[in-house]
């Protein structure tokens, strides 16, 4: 979100001041997807992600995906905001 002065303590952030929105989904990643997506699209989210954590089933990973990907990554528009991956 974008910094205030009054970090918000008189009101809660409005749709404007949303940069980023991340989403960590289990279960509901479809939803995310089709119904949740779009949603924030329609109010000018700029940036979101959505992060799938698939937890095992009986004792097995059901879809395994290996990337490289930089040590750390940027939002958009928070270029010098960097989160660092482990």
């Amino acid at each position: 979100m974008k910094p205030e002065d009054n970090d918000y303590e008189g009101s809660l952030p409005a749709v404007e001041d949303v940069l980023l929105l991340i989403e960590i989904a289990d279960t509901t990643i479809n939803y995310d997807r089709q119904i949740k997506a779009p949603f924030y699209a329609l109010f000018c989210i700029p940036e979101y992600w959505l992060i799938d954590i698939q937890k095992p089933v009986q004792g097995q990973y059901t879809i395994v995906n290996t990337q490289t990907l930089s040590r750390k990554i940027a939002p958009l528009l928070l270029a010098n905001k960097r989160l660092e991956l482990r």
